[in-house]
């Protein structure tokens, strides 16, 4: 009798796991509005109501399952959840024409978003591909029906300088028209470096901030100031092997979080690659003397403690991935095979928890994949840690399409 019970049990045990698992496949099969209901479904009763922060991590750059998971998930989460920011670890900077347009109270037109899609994601195709595009347009339907109630979309991450003619253009041109004539002038009839542009902007930003102004004016000062500062932290990229410091780097990642926090007055959603989410330190090829770096979800962690939780996206079986090959100018597909630890959790069930489960996931190492070939990382995590707090597992991930946009 005991034996029929405890046969009954596993039975029903490799049911549920088969029954989450194809929630997961459906999840990826469908439009997005049908999506949502199947995380009511996946997820239960999970609650999110203490998370001001929320890192969701994606698997690779080149793959397909995972961009239609996290931009479904990123869906739920405004919908049934109501997070109010999403921000990418881009620059802000050059996503403020999408953002305007997502909340703006002109009609969708994918003409538009389509140029604004090519024009910032040009060659970023975490972003420019058919399931990013689908959740903007999701997003700004969603805003036009709700205008009191919109979602912000924004950037974190200094990864371009922002050049002095934007500058001149969002700020001296705005603040003082006659100034920013001269200025332009002047760079137009002189051979004028950058540095030489920057100085400028400089002066004639100490010069107006002595000047009395409106609360507008004061406003887009402290934006111009912002701005000043992104460009301190970004890093130039000689060489696909370039390497940094611990200090650059951890700098680097520091400013991140900070720009995350600023803009989460309301539930956000921080959406980067798992090795960016990710409550811990890292050693990196790219930190130059072999000395472990902070995620940004380690300094969002100490910030935030239980307030910032880390969402992962893995496998358990394989993954064709495509790696960047910088000095041949050529993508390489290779197969990459999944992680002991994402092979045991993958028995137990497609999505793991730790408000459900915190054992599984102690000590758990998400997989890394770097997009440029060369680049590899590791996580340093003890027995007894935690680097996220949830994982979807796929059994395999997929190559993604470029052609299809």
């Amino acid at each position: 009798m005991q034996t029929k019970l405890f046969l009954a049990f596993i039975g029903l045990l490799l049911l549920t796991v088969r029954a989450e698992a194809q929630k997961i496949q459906e999840i990826v099969s469908k439009e997005i509005d049908d999506a949502i209901p199947v995380f009511d479904q996946l997820l239960g009763s999970r609650s999110f109501a203490d998370i001001k922060v929320l890192g969701l991590g994606d698997a690779a750059v080149f793959v397909k399952e995972s961009k239609k998971l996290a931009t479904s998930f990123s869906a739920y989460l405004i919908s049934r959840q109501k997070f109010r920011n999403i921000v990418l670890h881009v620059d802000d900077w050059q996503v403020r024409p999408l953002n305007a347009y997502l909340t703006s109270a002109v009609r969708a037109d994918t003409l538009v978003l389509d140029s604004l899609i090519k024009s910032i994601f040009s060659s970023d195709y975490q972003f420019r591909n058919r399931d990013f595009r689908a959740f903007l347009q999701w997003l700004k339907q969603y805003n036009l029906t709700n205008p009191k109630d919109q979602v912000n979309f924004g950037g974190v991450a200094p990864v371009n300088r922002i050049p002095p003619a934007y500058f001149l253009a969002a700020y001296v041109f705005e603040i003082d028209k006659t100034y920013g004539q001269q200025l332009s002038e002047k760079w137009s009839n002189e051979d004028t470096s950058d540095s030489l542009a920057y100085s400028d902007i400089d002066v004639w930003l100490q010069a107006v901030r002595k000047t009395k102004s409106s609360t507008s004016v004061r406003q887009q000062i402290l934006r111009c100031e912002g701005d000043l500062q992104h460009n301190k932290y970004v890093l130039k990229y000689n060489s696909p092997d370039q390497q940094f410091s611990q200090n650059q780097l951890n700098d680097k990642a520091r400013y991140t979080a900070n720009q995350v926090l600023q803009k989460s007055d309301k539930p956000t959603i921080f959406y980067a690659m798992t090795y960016q989410v990710m409550k811990g330190e890292l050693e990196t090829s790219v930190e130059l003397n072999g000395l472990p770096v902070s995620a940004v979800g380690k300094y969002l962690k100490d910030e935030l403690k239980s307030s910032y939780q880390s969402f992962a996206i893995d496998f358990a079986d394989s993954a064709k991935v495509m790696v960047i090959d910088i000095p041949n100018r050529k993508g390489d597909l290779e197969k990459v095979n999944g992680t002991a630890q994402a092979k045991a959790l993958y028995q137990k069930g497609e999505f793991i928890d730790r408000t459900k489960d915190a054992q599984s996931l102690k000590g758990y190492k998400p997989t890394m994949l770097w997009p440029y070939k060369g680049q590899v990382g590791n996580l340093i995590l003890g027995k007894e840690e935690y680097a996220i707090d949830a994982v979807f597992l796929f059994s395999s991930l997929t190559e993604l399409d470029l052609s299809e946009y």
